[in-house]
């Protein structure tokens, strides 16, 4: 097809999809940065936030550059809020074969899968089942949690061995194990915590392999199992994608929490010695950027365009001063950003409990489009008790959503877009995106391709919906290992 006609239709996709957010706000006045406020005098101190929510884009275009001089920091070594963690592997081929075990621990629920790898991109068989890991698991000790995990495969792995067979002796159950926290990698099948994000403070991993925890709590269930691949979510999202789609070169995660991944050439990775390189090769190694903590810093050197609020919710977590870019784009904040925000509202102000709004609510008040808005009216009475809301008082909390949410669709598509323009990729490429804050928060994945082409008229970027991609990716990267 004609290069001319393919950017003209992509212009077009690109407009009809900023136009999506503001169909949704109608009868308000429309800013040029894709923000509009419909102003109250009642609620001064509500509007100023919401003001503050929108990002010019000569904001965005200073961030861009912000970013690539912190990926630019941590690719050689140095100081810098973005990690730039080698993966020790490299994209797949699509021929990868086997039946693998994948692990998924990225938050209060974890998977166990048995996949059916066929070559050529395709995928055979697969199932699996979830499992809760309790708030006790999540603040207790790492024995108490790993031995939990091992104990979940082995019900699954004694659940797919036919009876007539348990006797016979097996080979070893291979496992990629995909672990969504920061990991300092130093193999394929070794990495140590860095430190626990997502509400997780278990006790005696920090600063420990995970891998040998995983493998202790296996021998101890008398399974036998072995971990071949670690992998984060973000990597195993990437190899997922590009196991079928040759151009797929970031993964990004935009669910209960945020990261993304993306190939780079080795050369470029100058902190990275070589040792154990795993199946990366000169077409370069996936690096995983740990980007929720982005802009993290201090004083005048704080790189993200903070509220009042965003500190707020910053100095009541359980990790203050780290994770900027996460608190604000991420789904187990998205909520009680808005929260927050209406806290002076003498409705809202009512809604007491922290985190008690959650993003599942701000979907629903996003897609609730009725005349009376009775999808939140209903919402406000069941969950909270609160039967007395006005009309105006509804549509002040979804305005509140759209401001918040549409700040996270901006914030993540301005990474995206850096990350792109710093590897030379922004034309005819595909980003994998898995996460529920993608997949079901109205507004964001067009509000996101429309700021990407906002930052670059001429790009042609493809953000696609990569579901359970975590699993399938660690499976290929343990039939690679």
């Amino acid at each position: 097809m004609d290069r001319k006609l393919v950017g003209g239709v992509a212009a077009v996709v690109a407009v009809a999809g900023l136009s999506y957010y503001y169909r949704q706000r109608a009868n308000r006045k429309t800013a040029e940065d894709g923000s509009s406020l419909a102003k109250s005098a009642s609620y001064p101190e509500i509007e100023r936030l919401l003001a503050d929510y929108s990002l010019r884009i000569e904001q965005l275009r200073a961030l861009v550059t912000d970013f690539q001089r912190e990926m630019l920091a941590g690719l050689h070594g140095d100081s810098s809020t973005l990690k730039m963690i080698p993966s020790f592997v490299g994209r797949p081929s699509g021929q990868e074969r086997g039946t693998f075990y994948a692990l998924d621990l990225g938050g209060s629920n974890f998977r166990v899968m048995k996949l059916e790898l066929c070559g050529d991109g395709r995928l055979g068989e697969a199932h699996g089942r979830q499992f809760t890991i309790s708030k006790q698991l999540m603040h207790g000790d790492a024995d108490q949690l790993f031995d939990f995990i091992a104990a979940c495969v082995k019900e699954q792995v004694n659940s797919d061995t036919p009876a007539a067979d348990s006797s016979s002796p097996s080979p070893p159950v291979l496992i990629g194990f995909t672990f969504s926290f920061p990991v300092d990698q130093q193999a394929v099948a070794r990495g140590t915590l860095i430190h626990w994000t997502k509400g997780f403070v278990t006790r005696n991993v920090v600063g420990r392999d995970v891998v040998e925890l995983l493998d202790a709590a296996l021998q101890r269930q008398q399974l036998n199992a072995k971990v071949v691949a670690l992998v984060n979510d973000t990597v195993g999202t990437l190899v997922a994608c590009a196991y079928a789609d040759t151009k797929c070169e970031m993964g990004v995660i935009m669910g209960t929490g945020c990261n993304a991944c993306y190939n780079e050439k080795l050369a470029a990775i100058t902190k990275f010695s070589g040792h154990g390189r795993g199946k990366a090769d000169d077409d370069g190694m996936i690096v995983n950027m740990e980007w929720g903590g982005f802009g993290s810093k201090s004083g005048a050197d704080m790189l993200l365009p903070l509220t009042t609020v965003d500190r707020q919710l910053d100095l009541a977590s359980n990790n203050v001063g780290g994770q900027f870019f996460e608190k604000m784009v991420a789904g187990m904040y998205l909520g009680e950003i808005v929260r927050l925000t209406l806290r002076t509202h003498p409705l809202f102000q009512e809604i007491k409990v922290p985190y008690s709004l959650d993003t599942e609510y701000l979907s629903r008040a996003l897609g609730d489009n009725t005349a009376e808005l009775s999808g939140i009216e209903q919402f406000l009475t069941s969950r909270f008790n609160l039967n007395w809301s006005t009309l105006a008082a509804r549509q002040l909390l979804k305005r509140t959503a759209e401001a918040v949410t549409l700040r996270a669709a901006r914030l993540s598509a301005t990474a995206i877009a850096a990350v792109l323009s710093h590897t030379g990729r922004l034309n005819d490429v595909t980003v994998a995106i898995d996460g529920s804050v993608f997949e079901k928060v109205p507004g964001v994945k067009q509000n996101m391709e429309a700021t990407i082409k906002q930052l670059y008229p001429d790009s042609s970027v493809r953000l696609v919906l990569q579901h359970d991609g975590s699993g399938l990716g660690a499976a290929i990267i343990a039939a690679s290992v």
